[in-house]
């Protein structure tokens, strides 16, 4: 459909085209580019210096010779920035995208003429939202869980201890590791000492897991294997390499007994192995709560998506994955834009159409984020990292993180109210009591 109207010196038309973009035709009226030109060269003629003249009494006819290019370069960024304000304005588009300026006419006693290409806010009707009829997942902890923590526990406080013995599984070694990698120039090839690798394939490559088991210190092994192509380091990312190991310690991995001074140092209310057993069972229920409640909101966002479809700006989610790569390059700077949009780009859709529609539901609901719901995530935040209030606060704010905040609170609301709102069933779990006719949250 289109839209034309006349608004004062502007004449604009309006395009729609699929996926939230415009097409908008903008033609300035010959007297109001007349204006402009006179405008820009008044003010270039008192801001620029002539030989022989005092600023801003050159002859006119000299400041229009001399300064056409600039002067024209002035109207048009003012005709285009307060034309194109009045066409968001008079036909209510909130755009999402820069604008993309296109069949720029310009000249001096002439109507002016342009293009311009623009995403726009979608317009969300969310409705369906409430009556979810819902199944919450759980499982039972069992002593096979807690006695699981136990051990990470004690391996969080085990010392490495060096041995006289050939390494086994789950021993560390140290070594120094030089790249012998036939068709690689040699002054590009790695050389790192005290290396320290721990036996076990699921901390380090399996290639070094496996083949130096049976080394003892002072012995050399080679080793050959292949990186990932997503490796973090994008010179051997996909690349095979040879190294040639030197063992210098084999050490074994020494756990802490449970003894009464080990209990207490973990906190000064846990005695007795009981104490410890039971502190972790309440922790692991928290968690299997907290997870439980983590794929019931995905259940819920699921069906809301399902029943509410909306088509995006191909914009809006080109900066998601803008955003989201600028963040996984601070940790893996090889990292490509392309990448990233083959592996998330489904992902994305889902988030940015989910935040167009829970923030329709808030609308709806007439839900909100007040001020002092901020401070309070902000207090409880500076508190579990050791901050003080008053400058993780205003770190917030410096960084634009306040509005990330308000969202994410903002989202967790909305999804509480629909757990509320929702009928949700709890399949019994072994070992468990369950009171009939299953849960309503």
């Amino acid at each position: 459909m289109d839209e034309a109207e006349d608004v004062s010196a502007f004449k604009i038309a309006v395009h729609e085209e699929p996926a939230w973009r415009r097409v908008i035709d903008v033609e300035v009226d010959a007297p109001q580019v007349e204006n402009a030109f006179s405008r820009a060269y008044a003010t270039l003629g008192k801001r620029t210096r002539f030989p022989g003249f005092r600023p801003g009494k050159a002859p006119m006819e000299m400041v229009r010779r001399r300064l056409s290019v600039e002067a024209e370069r002035e109207v048009l960024q003012a005709l285009i920035s307060e034309s194109l304000q009045e066409a968001y304005r008079e036909h209510k588009l909130v755009p999402v995208s820069d604008p993309k300026i296109s069949s720029v006419h310009l000249k001096e006693g002439e109507a002016m003429r342009y293009r311009v290409e623009v995403d726009i806010r979608p317009s969300v009707h969310v409705d369906h939202y409430n009556g979810l009829v819902l199944e919450k997942k759980t499982r039972p902890v069992t002593e096979q869980d807690i006695d699981g923590t136990i051990l990470r526990v004690r391996e969080r406080r085990s010392e490495w201890v060096t041995v006289d013995r050939p390494a086994r599984r789950g021993d560390a070694v140290l070594c120094d590791l030089l790249e012998i990698t036939a068709d690689r120039p040699e002054a590009d090839r790695q050389h790192m000492n005290d290396v320290p690798l721990e036996l076990d394939p699921e901390r380090v490559f399996p290639e070094f897991a496996d083949g130096l088991l049976g080394v003892a210190a002072g012995q050399e092994r080679a080793v050959a294997l292949t990186y990932p192509a997503d490796y973090g380091n994008a010179g051997l990312a996909g690349r095979s390499v040879e190294y040639r190991v030197h063992v210098k310690e084999v050490k074994e991995r020494r756990l802490p007994e449970l003894t009464p001074d080990f209990l207490t140092s973990l906190a000064g209310d846990i005695k007795t192995e009981n104490d410890l057993r039971a502190r972790i069972r309440v922790d692991l229920e928290a968690q299997v709560e907290v997870d439980s409640v983590r794929e019931l909101n995905s259940d819920i966002i699921t069906r809301i998506l399902e029943k509410n479809p909306l088509e995006l700006p191909r914009s809006l989610v080109d900066d998601y994955l803008q955003r989201l790569t600028e963040d996984l390059q601070k940790s893996n700077p090889g990292v490509t834009q392309e990448e990233v949009a083959a592996r998330y780009k489904e992902m994305g859709i889902r988030q940015v159409r989910w935040e167009f529609l829970y923030h329709a539901i808030a609308d709806k609901e007439k839900v909100d984020v007040t001020e002092a719901e901020v401070d309070e995530w902000l207090e409880r935040y500076a508190q579990s990292q050791g901050l003080e209030a008053a400058d993780a606060k205003k770190r917030a704010r410096s960084s634009g993180q306040v509005s990330r905040i308000r969202d994410n609170l903002l989202e967790n609301k909305i999804l509480s109210l629909l757990r509320e709102r929702s009928t949700i069933t709890v399949p019994p779990v072994p070992g468990r009591i369950v009171t009939p006719g299953g849960a309503k949250s």
